[in-house]
């Protein structure tokens, strides 16, 4: 109901529905008048398979009270993007493990659907070569690759008959926010249109229910929104010491991003969903792999973790690969350009945000300066948050993040802080 009541289709169209995330995988028919029907279930528990095969290749002992298991499944789609064409492995030793990982009657995925989280010890033969074998090592990034494209090749031949060609998709669940599978629904053809909200997780859940509840009383499903009608910033108390306070000037904040500063970066209400666009990101200049290892290191990732880049609406087939774009980064694109390094994953994509002027004034003028002074409208974006915690929405918490992980500045709404320390 999230993904629909937020659609650009009108209520009374026609569409599909499916639902990916951690133990749902089903697809469902909406009609003209907002009756849902479950078509199928399509895949049992997605999320979760992403999940069990990242605790399967660990060779550390995995914490649940510091790391979240669902976080799992987005680290092991990174890792999945690490492998190269040209590594030797062992095919047939890849092609049963996954043959096991997709089947339903699989006694150790019975086992997780029952107990999550499970810490895997024992596993069918086809599995015990990469049990532990590290989540960096050549056989598993291998695994995880061909995981996740034959994961999709299932669920996509069981949707493809279950439809009729040519009508739209929405996208809804946990599994919304993986950029490669969401480009392969546009690029299949089979739909008219596919569309993915930006609180496509967990996070759309009360949208969906207050839409549903809308449309029970009032017979409307669909509902006015902007991506940043998150929590309003709090302007607290805040100790400024140690900080140049200044008149946002877009041109001197694209040189000091140009040398290398990186800068936390809040407009306005936060975001509706899970990922920064520009309203409450840390922001770098694009063109080294420094900056990409350093903003890594300030949020507490791992080094494989990709960096995000933001980018001009109107440049973005310059520099990516497509026909459509996406402004809340929901979708996977080619590189083009070899110079922005800090943006591209290993296998040479990277998930964009597309910025157009009325989506956030700030961050296109921001943008249009960069480009003037570098000739590139690209700056990476990753999200301004303490580790394991939302948004940042209080200017103490902004000056406490600046301080304690050494950052350059920040920026809040119109006003620059330069750190002096």
């Amino acid at each position: 109901m999230c993904a629909y009541g937020l659609s650009p289709f009108p209520q009374g169209q026609p569409c599909y529905a499916i639902v990916l995330e951690g133990i749902i995988g089903s697809l469902y028919h909406i009609d003209e008048n907002v009756a849902i029907t479950k078509l199928d279930d399509v895949i049992l528990a997605p999320g979760w398979r992403y999940s069990y095969l990242y605790y399967l290749g660990s060779s550390e002992v995995l914490d649940v009270s510091v790391d979240n298991p669902s976080n799992f499944a987005g680290k092991l789609m990174a890792i999945a993007g690490l492998t190269r064409s040209d590594e030797n492995i062992d095919k047939n030793e890849i092609d049963n493990a996954v043959d096991l990982l997709l089947n339903d009657r699989f006694t150790s995925f019975g086992e997780l659907i029952g107990s999550y989280p499970l810490r895997p010890s024992g596993h069918a033969d086809g599995l015990k070569p990469f049990h532990k074998c590290g989540l960096l090592s050549q056989k598993f990034r291998s695994l995880a690759n061909q995981f996740q494209s034959r994961l999709f090749d299932r669920i996509f031949s069981r949707v493809a008959t279950k439809v009729e060609p040519n009508h739209p998709l929405l996208i809804s669940g946990g599994c919304g926010l993986n950029c490669s599978w969401n480009r392969r629904w546009i690029d299949s053809g089979l739909f008219s249109e596919v569309f993915v909200p930006p609180c496509t997780n967990d996070s759309g859940a009360a949208i969906g229910t207050a839409v549903d509840a809308q449309h029970f009383y009032t017979g409307s499903a669909k509902i006015t929104w902007s991506v940043d009608s998150g929590q309003e910033f709090l302007w607290d108390e805040t100790d400024l010491q140690g900080f140049l306070k200044r008149d946002l000037n877009f041109e001197h904040l694209s040189q000091l991003l140009f040398d290398g500063a990186i800068f936390a970066w809040v407009q306005g209400r936060c975001e509706m969903g899970p990922r920064a666009l520009m309203h409450r990101s840390l922001i770098a200049e694009p063109f080294s792999e420094h900056s990409k290892n350093r903003l890594n290191a300030i949020k507490g990732r791992e080094s494989y973790r990709p960096i995000a880049p933001v980018c001009l609406q109107e440049d973005v087939f310059d520099y990516f690969d497509g026909t459509i774009s996406n402004e809340h980064m929901l979708l996977l694109h080619k590189v083009r350009s070899e110079k922005l390094k800090a943006v591209v994953h290993a296998d040479g994509t990277a998930r964009v945000q597309a910025l157009a002027p009325t989506q956030n004034p700030n961050a296109f003028r921001l943008l249009r300066a960069f480009k003037q002074k570098t000739g590139f409208g690209v700056l990476c974006n990753t999200s301004l948050n303490f580790r394991g915690k939302g948004f940042i929405n209080r200017a103490s918490d902004v000056a406490m993040f600046c301080r304690e992980n050494k950052l350059d500045g920040f920026v809040i709404n119109d006003l620059m802080f330069t750190n002096l320390t």
